[in-house]
């Protein structure tokens, strides 16, 4: 809390505008006063910077960007729940105005804090996967840096890992997205046994869990990205085994095996499709005539109807095999 914990100001200032209370000719005279009472305090251009945005000094900003990026080592109240969350939003509200400058400090940032809550934050927000946003090789090198920490790595920060390689192919990280994704589906199948990756402490707030329904996302897209998709189908078919019977995802996992059998064999894929249709959630009905659209592309059995392309192939039945997850007869 205040005085050691500058932060708060930041809070305030958040709360104020969102309520319409606040008092935008105080905030020059208070940063004046901070800054001079807190000169080595790292966190006071930050709040520079979101005073400044709420007065919307451009040249001011650009002028402490510029000043921020000549520091060594670009630290401030990383692990402060307070101040992270507004960092973020301060410099993405900035990135129109100046999208070099403000790549340069969320890369710069990433690089110097790499075991704190800004930057776990940024991971599992999704936004360490915006290229205009941060140099994606330095998260890949934060992240190894990260993991590296380990004797053995959280399987949460190789599905990261694994989802950022995906998006941001190179020659040499093919294999390692194939490897990581074989990784990966032994943990999620280990899940469907017992919860023993989290009584093991690899996965203590259950992320890895929570986050099945974006891992075949990534299968998807590695296997049109290698142009692979029997291996995409192989991957993706052992993923709806540790799905949950009602897990929305299930259908457009389906969907996704349609679209990589339809490269090759367009029987199985109309047949995915029609899974799709039994197990797409009720409000996807746009996604649905997307669908049919393309089966009408690759066949005559459009003309049916989706009811009765939904009766051609029985949906595979589902059991529960244990009390952590299903599998599929």
């Amino acid at each position: 809390m205040y005085p050691d914990d500058l932060s708060i100001f930041a809070t305030k200032w958040t709360y104020e505008y969102q309520k319409g209370i606040l008092d935008i000719d105080s905030l020059e005279p208070l940063i004046s006063y901070l800054e001079k009472e807190f000169p080595n305090n790292p966190d006071i251009p930050f709040l520079k910077l979101i005073a400044y945005t709420h007065l919307n000094k451009i040249n001011e900003i650009y002028k402490l960007l510029d000043k921020l990026l000549q520091m060594e080592n670009l630290k401030f109240s990383a692990n402060s729940i307070y101040l992270t969350g507004r960092i973020s939003n301060i410099l993405s509200i900035n990135h129109d105005n100046s999208p070099i400058l403000i790549k340069r400090i969320f890369s710069k940032l990433f690089k110097d804090n790499p075991y704190s809550y800004f930057v776990y934050s940024l991971i599992r927000s999704g936004l360490f996967k915006r290229s205009e946003i941060l140099d994606s090789q330095t998260v890949i090198n934060v992240l190894n840096k990260i993991i590296q920490n380990y004797i053995v790595p959280p399987p949460y920060l190789l599905l990261k890992k694994t989802e950022l390689l995906s998006y941001k192919f190179t020659p040499d990280s093919l294999k390692e997205v194939e490897d990581l994704i074989d990784c990966l589906i032994s943990y999620y199948e280990n899940y469907n046994r017992s919860d023993s990756i989290y009584i093991r402490g690899l996965d203590p707030k259950h992320e890895f869990k929570q986050c099945i329904g974006l891992f075949p996302s990534t299968i998807s897209f590695w296997a049109n990205k290698t142009k692979n998709p029997e291996k995409g189908i192989y991957y993706l078919s052992r993923s709806l085994n540790f799905t949950p019977p009602l897990h929305p995802i299930r259908g457009f996992i389906y969907y996704d095996m349609g679209n990589l059998f339809a490269k090759f064999n367009l029987d199985s894929a109309i047949k995915y499709y029609s899974f799709a249709l039994q197990s797409l959630p009720p409000d996807a009905e746009g996604f649905k005539k997307l669908v049919v659209e393309k089966v009408g592309k690759l066949s005559q059995f459009s003309k049916l109807g989706v009811d009765s392309l939904i009766k051609m192939y029985r949906l595979p039945k589902v059991y529960l095999k244990s009390d952590f997850s299903n599998s599929f007869v």
